[in-house]
């Protein structure tokens, strides 16, 4: 008799059976026909199912040292917040007040500026993009309010034939999408100067739109794909959650399982062609059904002498990847056998996010400490703070653009600076500010 007592994960008299999610993470885009349209609207479907942000946004909340990661790059990406100057004929930087810049003041005071860019900085981390509104005045002359959208809710329109998206549509829920309640608002590419799209508004009458910016894309067309995201992809995220609700299963069985065995759905979505198009209970179905194949095929007295295959399928990096994983478990369990298994996990998913074990109170692997020592968690902040600049080219798009169209004054730059850590024989204080 198989039990699933977690979402993915099934017992039977004597083994642990998890179902893995890799093939909820097409994010193929490439070819766009109407075939691909969720919606009456042409709006591009993020994913095979329309759901891939919202898709990523569930691991990260499963897998805490991916949510931890992601919280230090946006930590250090935002720094102590948004932070204005001028350069000196030296070329020295003078900071200024935002009540020294006509307007600016007031505009914080109805805008949140600091609140805006950590929501922006937030998704760029995540998902290499973020949507940004502009609502101008009546007259045009003016930007009176800025907004980000949630990620996971915009979607861009098909591409027209001059090479440009027109719009962004909104909607809180694409998995039950209703036409009633989706939004089309139009849409620029950062690219564009603020005069030009200044006076594209003035023509066709548009008190707001929506640019959306992002990192550097390589041959994607409409969204990001971002390179950490392949933990996501591998296996090691899926690894990192399991080892929690596998040691708890065993331990409320008392140790009498026999075998671990991981099912990823890519076996699923090879076996069965029509896969995509079923429904999540006629999916759950089949993952019982083949559980059920998989458990009498290895119960009972016969099963002593029999084999099994499974097929092997490759990543995007050309490794090849195990369809059907049967793990022995013995009584090595109890001493934290998976164990491993999770430290390597965590690791990697660290290093796909290019943030430092000791900042999230992991020691280096190899290294003697299990935490990390104060200099190396005060040098691994510093590099990582310093890795960030390009990143926040992207992040401050916005604040240059408010600029320009309010005529705040091209002299007039921002940045977000670091707290840079120190001891206290170099600076009293024991920290120092950073202008990058």
């Amino acid at each position: 008799m198989v039990k699933e007592i977690a979402k993915g994960i099934y017992i039977s008299s004597h083994s642990i059976y998890n179902i893995g999610s890799s093939s909820g993470y097409d994010t193929t885009n490439l070819k766009i026909d109407n075939s691909n349209y969720l919606t009456d609207e042409k709006a591009v479907v993020w994913g095979g199912d329309n759901n891939y942000p919202q898709k990523v946004l569930r691991d990260i909340r499963l897998t805490g040292v991916l949510g931890a990661a992601i919280q230090v790059r946006t930590t250090a990406h935002f720094g102590s917040g948004l932070t204005l100057y001028i350069e000196n004929e030296k070329g020295q930087k003078e900071l200024k007040s935002y009540s020294s810049v006509p307007g600016l003041k007031q505009f914080d005071k109805i805008n949140n500026l600091n609140r805006f860019f950590i929501d922006v900085v937030h998704d760029l981390e995540i998902y290499s993009i973020a949507f940004v509104e502009y609502v101008l005045s009546r007259d045009f002359t003016k930007i009176n309010r800025i907004k980000r959208h949630a990620v996971p809710f915009c979607r861009f329109e098909e591409m027209s034939k001059n090479g440009t998206i027109q719009n962004v549509y909104l909607n809180a829920d694409w998995s039950n999408y209703r036409k009633e309640y989706t939004h089309k608002i139009p849409a620029f590419s950062f690219w564009s100067t603020a005069e030009d799209i200044k006076t594209y508004c003035r023509q066709r009458n548009i008190h707001k739109f929506i640019i959306p910016i992002h990192y550097t894309m390589d041959n994607e067309i409409y969204y990001p794909k971002p390179y950490y995201q392949s933990v996501l992809k591998n296996g090691w995220a899926l690894i990192a959650q399991s080892v929690p609700a596998v040691n708890k299963a065993i331990q409320e069985n008392q140790l009498h399982f026999k075998f671990l065995i991981s099912i990823s759905e890519a076996y699923f979505t090879s076996v069965y062609e029509e896969w995509d198009t079923l429904k999540p209970e006629e999916k759950k179905a089949k993952h019982e059904e083949v559980i059920d194949r998989i458990d009498n095929h290895m119960s009972g007295m016969k099963a002593g002498g029999r084999s099994f295959t499974a097929p092997m399928y490759m990543d995007d990096t050309g490794k090849p990847v195990k369809s059907i994983m049967i793990e022995p478990i013995d009584d090595k369990l109890k001493d934290g056998a998976f164990l491993p298994n999770a430290t390597a996990a965590n690791s990697e998913i660290l290093f796909a996010l290019q943030v430092d074990p000791s900042l999230i109170g992991q020691g280096i692997p190899g290294g003697k400490s299990l935490s990390g020592s104060g200099s190396d968690k005060r040098e691994a902040y510093t590099i990582l703070c310093a890795s960030l600049v390009t990143n926040r080219s992207t992040s401050l798009l916005p604040f240059y653009f408010l600029r320009d169209w309010n005529d705040w004054g091209d002299d007039l730059d921002a940045t977000f600076p670091n707290t840079a850590l120190t001891t206290l024989d170099k600076n009293p204080s024991g920290a120092e500010i950073i202008i990058n």
